[in-house]
């Protein structure tokens, strides 16, 4: 915070933190020209629509449309009687692979309804979803301040971090993209942080008493034996609770004489040294001139309150390390799936995080499955194991840049009087032309300034996202000509990272 009074500048540190509802059982509606997920919530009991118990839709429900959750790795506990596995019919229905019929009707009923709505109102408002929302509109619906955008590394901390975490620590890249993230660290535990977090928290007791002292060489022996006492006191509660091991920590309310405005200070003190009670004065000083600017000197120091808290840790962390992996970029997949991603289905990749060793790397699109949630690694993002078996997603690590790390599909084409191009496969692209210009220009332009440097054999790369049928001619008539310009070229490779919307042999 920041502000001005008669001419004086103040600080004071303060974070804005608004709250994101993104957890898997958040609602989904349709309201006034919006698609609005939550705050309402399904609850576990009748839960999402696929949990067979006759709820509403919910994130998880879009998950399972989506691809982004397995049923076959679920647990068979829904159902009325518990002993079901996750509804598939929602899925089925969505995909067109049965009958409506063939469904069951809470499923078919509840996307039936939400399809209809959004239909209608696009039938009569049709330029309604023209518009594209920019990040900072986008954080005003919901999502602004959540994190500060100068860090470059966030941590997915209890699964809904980031928006559009549609389920416990499934999806924190999505948002990334946008606001240029780099670099996301996921915990192993991160769908039970809260779980895990409450097994590791201390437990606390406090003893205070007010003092009324006036801080000296005459008063510190008085402090001492307070805190001692005190400390006795606090002690004595968790021991009686059956713990063995028990801290203290020490604090004294302090303000200045002739003030009213009391800080509670912490100090390193030590009970064998009573000199060590001087930290509390310099730890007091500076809190008050980091608080107002400003430190009165020559006065008194008051101490209002004496307080003694006793931590005793419930539970043990145990700082394990996983062992590490002889061959760190070809972890094996327990199988694959199809997942919708932006422009459509993609072959995933499957992992099971028990066998996923340290140093091991992943690359999108991929799932990483454990007993307690789901990560799903965006296409052009890197997941690396670290070796406490934690997850470090890269966003865009370089994939665009470096044909090292996997050529997705490869364009070759021979350089004659009359260039004959020889399309493999080819799969990606643009959503308007002035990105593909720009694209284009910059192809050409690294093209020829390669071609000073060696005539023999070129590698171009360049990252394509969605190249629609009408451009794809103009791109390879670009790099024909390009091609045409240098009777010296022998082979060119062009490297196209990109997603499979459509193909053309």
């Amino acid at each position: 915070m920041e502000t001005t009074t008669a001419g004086v500048t103040i600080q004071a540190p303060q974070l804005d933190i608004n709250t994101v509802a993104a957890g898997g059982g958040s609602r989904l509606f349709f309201a006034n020209g919006i698609f609005v997920v939550g705050p309402e919530s399904v609850g576990a009991h009748p839960g999402p629509v696929c949990y067979r118990k006759g709820g509403h839709l919910s994130i998880t429900d879009a998950n399972l449309v989506l691809g982004r959750i397995l049923p076959e790795y679920f647990p068979k506990i829904f159902g009325p009687n518990c002993d079901e596995s996750l509804d598939r019919c929602v899925l089925c229905w969505f995909h067109c692979l049965y009958e409506p019929s063939s469904l069951s009707e809470a499923s078919y009923s509840a996307m039936k309804e939400l399809t209809s709505e959004i239909n209608d109102y696009v039938k009569n408002n049709p330029d309604a979803f023209q518009k594209e929302y920019s990040v900072e509109e986008l954080q005003s619906l919901g999502i602004q301040r959540v994190f500060i955008h100068k860090y470059s590394s966030l941590l997915s901390a209890y699964g809904i971090a980031l928006a559009k975490v549609v389920n416990e620590a499934q999806e924190p890249a999505n948002l990334v993209f946008s606001e240029g993230i780099q670099r996301v660290f996921i915990h192993k535990y991160s769908s039970l942080l809260s779980a895990y977090g409450i097994a590791l928290a201390k437990v606390v007791n406090e003893a205070q008493e007010p003092a009324n002292l006036v801080f000296s060489e005459e008063t510190m022996p008085i402090i001492a034996e307070r805190f001692a006492a005190l400390s006795e006191k606090a002690i004595g509660e968790l021991k009686g609770q059956g713990f063995v091991q028990v801290d203290c920590e020490r604090f004294l309310h302090m303000r200045f004489a002739r003030t009213d405005c009391a800080i509670m200070i912490a100090a390193d003190y030590d009970s064998k040294h009573p000199d060590s009670l001087m930290n509390f004065v310099e730890a007091f000083n500076s809190t008050y001139k980091r608080e107002f600017g400003f430190i009165l000197e020559g006065r008194d120091i008051i101490i209002d309150d004496i307080r003694v808290r006793a931590l005793a840790s419930s539970g043990s962390e145990h700082k394990e390390t996983i062992a590490a992996a002889e061959d760190p970029e070809h972890p094996k997949p327990v199988g694959s799936s199809q997942t919708f991603f932006e422009g459509g289905f993609l072959e995933t990749a499957v992992y099971d995080k028990k066998n996923l060793l340290g140093g091991h790397i992943i690359h999108g699109p991929a799932m990483i499955l454990d007993k307690n949630s789901t990560i799903v690694v965006e296409p052009l993002c890197t997941a690396k194991i670290t070796h406490k078996g934690d997850i470090l997603l890269e966003v865009c690590s370089k994939r665009e840049e470096a044909a090292s790390l996997q050529v997705i599909y490869t364009l070759l084409f021979t350089t004659t009087v009359s260039p004959q191009i020889y399309i493999i496969e080819w799969y990606g692209g643009y959503q308007d032309l002035s990105k593909f210009s720009e694209h284009a220009a910059e192809a050409i332009l690294t093209y020829k300034f390669s071609l000073r440097l060696t005539a023999s054999e070129q590698i171009l790369e360049i990252s394509c996202f969605t190249l629609n049928k009408q451009l794809y001619l103009l791109f390879f008539l670009t790099i024909a000509y390009c091609s045409c310009s240098f009777s010296d070229l022998i082979k060119t490779i062009i490297v196209i990272f990109s997603k499979p919307i459509w193909s053309k042999k």
